[in-house]
């Protein structure tokens, strides 16, 4: 099955999203608010900040960047690795929550006397998945907007019967799986180890979808006849998606563990708060290409976008220069204002 990519180039952010037959496997979201983030695979120059050799860690000075902490294995700290020295580097994981990026370190050097930085250039969403994008402008935006919705979906359905509960928590993700997802053929319920070869294959998509690293907990349903092996699907489904897993066997629990190698920071981090709702600028963004959509639907009408007030300041600080963008697509015929409604929503009206 031949994979296909679209980019979202809208007011704001770009999304670059991986299709493969009729569902997205992968998304990446790059907003013009972040445009100093150190993204996977970039290389900077970085100025070794400190060495901490107990911990066998060094916090690198990125420039506008967070400090990146790159680790080593041996007893010693690598050659020529002190504090002052420039280095080359490249992001083998972004910073999530309050941690900073893991750096590589590259071969070669820089100018002892430059400055911290980026080398590489600037990030560009739709060259992430090796496959030139489909020009489709209406279907990226479909397809985008679908990826987000299956990426921070609590509950996610699976094929014939079942559902998946996927909840991050600080110190893992924790993934339930349960048989009372959509109702049951002639009253009988699909055995247990169907519904969890299921799961185990949406597992492994979802965490390509969210990018999700670290630990994974996963309660599978608990088998009373023969059938596959929970942790073994779940090996094998992660390596059909391109996964990096260390997946343990089943406990006498029935729960399996796994450690995925962290690369990208999981797109909720990105596009939710810490309890799980949409940003400010998420809802702003999104309201922006409602508007952008209507003004496309009606080319002569003068649009009103209602928000909540805190979306309305965010409007109003216009720190990404949505205005001049939005006005240069559809013209000087849009108000944005602040009304009594859900900070989630939004509401386009002509007049």
């Amino acid at each position: 099955m031949t994979d296909r990519v679209f980019v979202d180039d809208a007011i704001g952010e770009i999304r670059a999203v991986r299709v493969r037959g009729d569902r997205p496997v992968g998304l990446v979201v790059g907003r013009w608010s972040d445009t100093a983030r150190p993204r996977l695979a970039d290389v900077y120059r970085g100025r070794v900040r400190a060495v901490d050799a107990g911990r066998r860690l060094a916090f690198v000075d990125l420039g506008e960047a967070p400090d990146g902490v790159l680790r080593w294995s041996a007893p010693r700290p690598p050659k020529g690795l002190v504090e002052g020295v420039l280095l080359r580097v490249e992001i083998a994981a972004e910073a999530y929550a309050e941690k900073g990026p893991r750096l590589r370190r590259l071969a070669g050097s820089s100018d002892s006397n430059a400055a911290p930085g980026r080398e590489s250039g600037p990030f560009n969403p739709g060259t992430l998945f090796g496959i030139e994008p489909t020009d489709d402008r209406a279907a990226a935006r479909g397809w985008a907007d679908l990826a987000v919705d299956l990426a921070l979906a609590t509950r996610i359905a699976l094929a014939g019967d079942g559902a998946i509960t996927i909840e991050p928590t600080r110190a893992l993700t924790a993934i339930d799986i349960d048989s009372a997802a959509g109702g049951t053929s002639g009253g009988l319920a699909p055995p247990a180890a169907k519904i969890n070869a299921a799961a185990a294959l949406e597992i492994a998509r979802q965490c390509a979808l969210r990018s999700l690293g670290g630990l994974l907990a996963v309660d599978f349903i608990a088998q009373r006849a023969a059938g596959p092996d929970p942790a073994a699907s779940l090996a094998e489904a992660f390596a059909a998606q391109g996964v990096s897993a260390d997946v343990a066997p089943v406990s006498r629990f029935g729960i399996v563990e796994c450690a995925l190698v962290r690369g990208r920071r999981p797109i909720a981090e990105d596009l939710s708060d810490a309890a799980g709702r949409p940003t400010v600028e998420t809802t702003a963004l999104a309201a922006l290409r409602g508007l952008e959509a209507e003004a496309a639907a009606d080319r002569g009408a003068r649009l009103t976008l209602a928000v909540a007030p805190e979306v309305a300041r965010w409007f109003a600080e216009d720190r990404v220069a949505w205005r001049a963008a939005l006005t240069d697509r559809i013209g000087a015929r849009f108000d944005v204002v602040a009304d009594a409604i859900d900070r989630e929503f939004w509401d386009v009206r002509r007049s």
